[in-house]
């Protein structure tokens, strides 16, 4: 009987450890919340990539941010690997006059947002961003952006 109890323990143990790794994506703070109604994208540095300095999205800005919060909490690799590469920022407009700024680092493949951060292919927030911002007349360079 004790070793039957012993390896429910075990399973029951080896289960509720592993819960984080199964469930880590589904259960973190997403990095902007939804409901923005505008979309402002700024480059940091010298690096402008022939962007506009003042670009605007205030249609469809949920894509964008889907987009964001589908990228995995979880960091994959070592570090940064890519140096010189431009920076941006993304900051969503909410209704209420609120707002959350969106810090995208392409050297090192992550965004940021205060404690929030995730990784992954950081560009398709970036590529729906541009390609809504040239279907609402701005100009931008065509596709593929070399971000």
């Amino acid at each position: 009987m004790r070793r039957r109890w012993f390896a429910v323990g075990a399973v029951a143990l080896l289960a509720a450890a592993s819960l984080p790794f199964i469930l880590r994506d589904k259960l973190v703070e997403p990095v902007v919340p939804d409901g923005a109604v505008r979309a402002q994208l700024t480059v940091d540095g010298s690096f402008r990539r022939n962007w506009p300095v003042n670009s605007v999205i205030d249609k469809d800005v949920s894509e964008v941010v889907s987009e964001l919060n589908s990228l995995s909490s979880t960091k994959r690799g070592d570090g940064c690997f890519a140096a010189m590469r431009p920076g941006y920022r993304m900051r969503f407009e909410y209704p209420d006059g609120s707002d959350h700024t969106v810090v995208f680092d392409l050297n090192c493949g992550s965004i940021r947002r205060d404690d929030v951060a995730r990784y992954g292919d950081i560009t398709k927030a970036l590529d729906a961003f541009a390609e809504n911002f040239r279907a609402q007349g701005g100009t931008a360079p065509e596709p593929p952006w070399d971000w």
